[in-house]
């Protein structure tokens, strides 16, 4: 089996593109609070391997299907290599949206517990923090819209999409890292609430037996 340079190179570049996007896959699904695995990108890689082995059989066999359309066989092959890529960025992008909904859901969630005031004292730049996150959803947004193409426009775009991601990574390990601080603060504001709240309240008692006092 002899594939051509051109056809080596689409091969390489194929298992190259693979190598990244099977850490992206791993990563979607350990975030994946439901442990879940996404259909969509089992679906992209089962045709991006129909098509390599399409590739394959015709260059084991040294000729090309009967409805190839009269394409020589590098021809051939290189197209279905080029499909096979399109189908592992497609799965790449599956498991990116994927990745930024489990993130998006696990900041909401661990954040949630705390009132903003913790939030603040401990995440100082949590302002500056949110809205860039808020500006990373509209890039990704863009990043979907862009998608699909091409191949060439398929790698700008997904390489924009990795880095958008790893700034949201970065953003949920800080929350991660300060959930002890987190809750040692919280624990500090209830209980400074509940003197707060005490004091007004035997404040307001104090001030309504007066009231009766005087009107007695």
């Amino acid at each position: 089996m002899n594939f051509t340079p051109e056809s080596t190179d689409q091969l390489q570049k194929l298992a190259n593109l693979y190598g990244e996007v099977k850490l992206l896959v791993l990563y979607s699904e350990e975030v994946d609070r439901d442990s879940q695995s996404n259909i969509q990108v089992i679906k992209e890689f089962r045709d991006a391997f129909d098509h390599l082995m399409r590739a394959i059989i015709a260059t084991t066999r040294n000729r090309v299907p009967d409805n190839a359309n009269s394409k020589t066989l590098d021809q051939y092959s290189v197209q279905n290599i080029d499909k096979a890529i399109g189908h592992v960025y497609r799965a790449a992008f599956d498991s990116l949206d994927g990745t930024v909904l489990s993130l998006k859901n696990s900041i909401h969630e661990d954040l949630g517990k705390y009132p903003l005031d913790v939030i603040k004292e401990v995440i100082t730049d949590y302002w500056e923090m949110k809205i860039k996150i808020l500006e990373l959803q509209d890039n990704i947004a863009t990043h979907r819209n862009r998608k699909d193409i091409g191949n060439d426009i398929n790698a700008e775009v997904f390489r924009n999409y990795v880095r958008d991601i790893e700034t949201l990574k970065m953003f949920y390990k800080t929350i991660c890292s300060a959930g002890p601080a987190l809750d040692e603060a919280h624990s500090v504001y209830k209980r400074n609430q509940y003197i707060k709240y005490t004091f007004l309240f035997l404040t307001a008692i104090g001030a309504i037996s007066a009231l009766v006092a005087l009107l007695k």
